[in-house]
């Protein structure tokens, strides 16, 4: 999964954001995204499979892959509108960016003033000389979901966004931490400024690491 965590984590978000859509965009609303990993993690290689099931897991792997080759972040609103995820013509649009290392304090204080409804979050944790994990993040009313794809749980939930600091946190305290806001729609929210956040926060900090 290591491989694929990146493309994972983009597609769960995805999901996570049609399934909370009044109205749905596309065919594969419902929890399809949930109910296909289910599928494929339970299989066990030797039962046979019906022929609705092979065509998920077809398009499954087609999606990974397709969203693999545009890892980079920049290019994922170009991933979006040439795969099948139709949005009825809507552009994600990367919307917000920040990076650093965060103490429980600070990461709490930064999630609760760049984590709102509806915006596609990818967090990636990056240690010297080690690929970068990357996990989702999501926001449904006053609910927090968090999905590691590399976690036997998948999918947390929880109303309290100082968990989620923890749990960030748990994958090292000296990991630099990188948030990338993502949306479908314009609506604007106050933002911290980065510069002065991270300033404010750790004022030793180097203008050179500053996003």
């Amino acid at each position: 999964k290591d491989k694929y965590n990146y493309s994972l984590s983009v597609l769960w978000l995805y999901h996570k954001w049609l399934d909370n859509q009044p109205e749905r965009t596309n065919e594969y609303g419902g929890n399809w995204f949930s109910k296909t990993v289910k599928t494929i993690t339970e299989w066990d290689g030797n039962r046979q499979l019906s022929e609705e099931t092979i065509a998920d897991f077809e398009q499954f792997l087609s999606l990974i892959d397709h969203l693999q080759s545009y890892e980079a972040q920049i290019n994922l609103e170009k991933a979006f509108s040439l795969s099948s995820l139709g949005v009825n013509e809507k552009s994600l649009k990367q919307k917000y960016t920040i990076a650093s290392t965060f103490t429980l304090e600070t990461l709490s204080d930064l999630l609760k003033n760049i984590v709102y409804e509806d915006e596609l979050i990818l967090v990636s944790y990056k240690e010297l000389d080690t690929r970068p994990h990357t996990v989702g993040l999501f926001k449904i009313g006053d609910n927090y979901y968090y999905y590691d794809p590399n976690a036997p749980s998948g999918e947390i939930q929880t109303t309290q966004i100082h968990e989620i600091a923890n749990i960030i946190l748990s994958h090292g305290s000296s990991s630099r931490v990188s948030f990338s806001v993502m949306s479908f729609d314009e609506t604007s929210f106050p933002y911290p400024n980065q510069k002065d956040f991270l300033t404010k926060t750790n004022p030793s900090i180097d203008d050179d690491i500053l996003i």
